[in-house]
């Protein structure tokens, strides 16, 4: 009787420890399977955090990619993208280091300044002081640049002669002449849209092929009052550039705009086709009187202010 009792204790005890160690393994269980859930959370979110941060810098590398370069820039750009997916935040903060370092060099690529364009002076009064040029050269030696500013433009006149100055084959402005009597379909159309200047060969000679380009036609027309007609043309000038990595494009609504629907398309258009590499000088001169001192030193600043957002001056 006493040996049953004695048992009956000890099976108690076990039974009372095995459901002890029961109950314990369970806690430990879920307290492993609580851990487990959170690092997963946090591995997920990490990686989310790394998506939105390499996709933000990826948008911001593809904005520094020009018109038109050479095959390898572009190959550089895109493997930089590439790249920025896989780095933490501080590789990243070093590619864009390395990015603004490259801007801040791209100036030891040229050594002058090739200004393009209208010169919004009266016919015949540009002169060595008063001209566009001139007020840029001032304000880049008040900065402590080096850079020579070298003189391109035409008073008052149209795209098609910009293009001839410039050296774009004859064909090219033919073909823009032709369509554009042909769209008139009898119509009057301004002297620019068909007329282009004569030149003498002192005048289409050049030596700023390895300058930074600085283009800025269109206000006195030539281009058939279509906007994505003067971007080609634009484009055909700074063709004939050795270097074209690096420019600006001026932005001045062409007299003939009168109405805020053509300012707004113009603007898109532009910022579509050049990007940061555009600046819309009118909204910058609000002089009144396009031919003006005051309007040539505006447009000068504006340019200078340019150069230096984009790295090519300090």
């Amino acid at each position: 009787m006493r040996r049953q009792v004695l048992l009956i204790i000890l099976c108690i005890i076990m039974a009372g420890g095995l459901l002890g160690f029961l109950q314990w393994n369970r806690s430990q269980e879920k307290a492993l399977s609580e851990s487990l859930k959170k690092e997963a959370q946090s591995t997920e979110d990490l990686a989310g955090a790394g998506y939105v941060f390499s996709a933000s810098f990826s948008d911001r590398s593809m904005t520094d990619a020009p018109v038109s370069g050479s095959q390898d820039a572009q190959t550089s750009q895109g493997s930089q993208g590439d790249e920025s997916v896989q780095t933490s935040s501080a590789a990243a903060s070093s590619s864009s280091t390395t990015s603004d370092s490259s801007r801040n060099t791209a100036q030891t690529a040229f050594q002058a300044v090739s200004i393009r364009g209208d010169g919004f002076c009266e016919y015949g009064g540009t002169t060595a002081d008063t001209s566009l040029a001139a007020d840029l050269q001032k304000l880049l030696a008040e900065k402590g640049s080096s850079l020579t500013v070298q003189g391109y433009t035409m008073d008052m006149a149209g795209s098609l002669s910009q293009m001839r100055k410039a050296g774009v084959p004859e064909s090219d402005i033919s073909a823009y002449v032709t369509k554009h009597q042909q769209d008139a379909d009898g119509a009057t159309l301004q002297d620019t849209e068909t007329i282009v200047r004569d030149l003498t060969a002192d005048l289409l000679t050049r030596d700023d092929q390895a300058d930074l380009p600085v283009i800025g036609m269109g206000y006195y027309g030539g281009f058939g009052g279509d906007v994505s007609e003067l971007i080609e043309q634009e484009k055909k000038v700074l063709d004939t550039y050795s270097q074209q990595e690096d420019y600006i494009i001026l932005g001045y609504y062409p007299e003939q705009f009168t109405e805020d629907s053509q300012k707004r398309d113009y603007d898109t258009a532009m910022i579509a086709a050049f990007g940061e590499h555009f600046v819309n000088v009118d909204a910058q001169v609000h002089t009144g009187d396009v031919t003006s001192a005051e309007t040539r030193e505006a447009i000068a600043g504006a340019i200078c202010d340019k150069m230096t957002e984009l790295g090519y001056v300090s």
